[in-house]
């Protein structure tokens, strides 16, 4: 039941508990208003939950039939982007082969991402969602997607092995509009990255097996064609085995005799070659033999004329005396003709005696011979310190005395020679001389027919000489398993290179 309560009367209330009950009821308003506000904000977020919940269970649902990974790549950034508030997004696919990050889909980031070569090693990344600026050092490469703000969290696959990378945020520009994604959505945003990997992961083992299916697939029709065609191919060689065999029959007996004939042969080419070497050794001592004894009549011929010339000069007009210098000068030039010959039949007579030879000792003792062909013309030679060799020192002073001989004499008239000689260490068995001048020059057609016996390059009286001298050059070289030639242009000089061996 209930009372009669009598109804209050204002002017039974003083001010101060008027005054009392109006604070206590605006304190009741007030606190009500905050319930509402904290039920609104306390609903507003469980729907934004739900609903990141609702689209988290869509992106399941719809990357487990992506049949691609750039479909995947695109619906996994569109859901982070729309999940999480993300203006700027993009995904990275881990390639351990290469230790390379390949960029799978971007969006609202500069177009050069794709130029650039992420440096970061997955061992270095975090395995959980992280927040903030890029600042840690594992991200230092990642400073060119300046983005002010970001999230970032690697994709493993089952087996606990990074596979990707998704990185969101904003710019400097997007904070306007842009609210962070705050510590409550980390373990959402964790959620999503782990099921994202495992589909990545699912999707790349399905590749990967469709690709091994495909290749086990060629192979068996290859392994099928392979076996028919070695079936084809033994029954083939059956036949040419049969054929064959017939035909070595007919081949071996053909081989037999032609074996003995060339046994028949190698017999006479043995016997022709010794013939050979019998007849060179022969004519070398048929050469210094001949020209040994044809010096003692020329010296006869050259004492006779002489003595005529003195005895008989009052009564001799001047053709008579130019005739009989004509006689002595070419009783002379055969003298020396003859001794050129001796010296190149000497330099393939016997075995080279090698011995260590001072190629210095060698330069001083072709000076001293050449002393006054070098004082007459005013000759100007320069020498660099020469090494020390195996060889045989006669021969050596024999050749260099030659080249030097004929870069003196074979110069344009009013011209002082200049010799330049040098030596160079080619490789560890080769040493290389060479003899510069600055004389007449060689033709390109003459460089090797230099080197033949009695060709001369100036056939004139100018220039005196056998035309034996750069022979016995080349023989000399020939003996010392080395090698001589010339490198030349009419007008220009020459270059005599000769190549010895440099072990001592």
């Amino acid at each position: 039941m209930k009372k009669n309560i009598p109804p209050l009367q204002v002017d039974q209330l003083d001010y101060e508990s008027l005054k009392a009950i109006c604070i206590d009821l605006q304190d009741k308003v007030s606190k009500s208003i905050k319930v509402e506000q904290d039920l609104i904000q306390a609903r507003d977020e469980l729907d934004a939950e739900l609903n990141r919940f609702r689209l988290m269970h869509e992106f399941d649902d719809l990357a487990l039939r992506a049949l691609s990974i750039d479909a995947f790549a695109e619906l996994a950034a569109e859901y982070f982007s729309a999940i999480f508030d993300l203006p700027r997004i993009a995904l990275f696919r881990f390639l351990p082969d290469q230790r390379e990050w390949q960029l799978l889909y971007a969006f609202g980031l500069p177009q050069q991402l794709h130029e650039h070569k992420l440096k970061v090693a997955p061992e270095d990344l975090y395995t959980k969602a992280i927040i903030g600026p890029i600042a840690s050092a594992a991200y230092q490469s990642l400073d060119f997607i300046e983005l002010s703000t970001f999230i970032t969290c690697p994709f493993f696959n089952p087996d606990g092995q990074c596979i990707g990378m998704v990185i969101g945020g904003a710019t400097q520009a997007d904070t306007k509009y842009y609210d962070p994604i705050d510590e409550k959505m980390l373990s959402s945003f964790s959620v999503m990255v782990r099921t994202a990997g495992l589909v990545l992961h699912n999707i790349l083992t399905n590749f990967q097996l469709e690709e091994e299916i495909e290749e086990r697939k060629a192979i068996e029709q290859q392994l099928r064609q392979s076996q028919q065609a070695l079936k084809n191919t033994n029954e083939a060689l059956e036949r040419m085995v049969e054929d064959r065999t017939l035909d070595l029959k007919t081949t071996n007996a053909e081989l037999q005799r032609e074996i003995e004939d060339r046994k028949h042969i190698q017999g006479q080419l043995a016997d022709r070659a010794e013939e050979l070497l019998r007849s060179n050794a022969d004519l070398e001592q048929f050469a210094y033999v001949a020209s040994h004894d044809l010096k003692a009549p020329i010296r006869n011929i050259t004492s006779f004329v002489q003595l005529l010339e003195r005895r008989m000069a009052p009564q001799l007009d001047d053709d008579c005396t130019e005739y009989m210098n004509f006689i002595v000068n070419g009783v002379r030039q055969i003298n020396n003709l003859i001794d050129d010959l001796l010296q190149y039949a000497r330099v393939g007579q016997k075995e080279v005696q090698l011995a260590k030879v001072d190629f210095n000792q060698v330069m001083r003792k072709v000076f001293d011979n050449l002393y006054s062909l070098i004082e007459e013309q005013k000759a100007i030679i320069h020498v660099s310190n020469l090494p020390v060799l195996v060889a045989n020192p006669g021969q050596m002073v024999q050749l260099f005395q030659n080249i030097i001989e004929n870069a003196i004499k074979f110069v344009r008239p009013g011209q002082i020679p200049v010799v330049q000689i040098n030596a160079s260490l080619e490789s560890d068995d080769i040493c290389r001389f060479v003899v510069q001048d600055n004389g007449i020059g060689i033709a390109p057609d003459f460089q090797e027919k230099v080197f033949a016996i009695f060709h001369r390059l100036s056939p004139d009286t100018q220039h005196s000489g056998t035309g034996i001298g750069l022979a016995i050059c080349k023989r000399i070289m020939e003996r010392h398993k080395g090698r001589i030639w010339v490198e030349s242009e009419e007008g220009k000089g020459s270059r005599f290179c000769i190549e010895l061996p440099a072990a001592l």
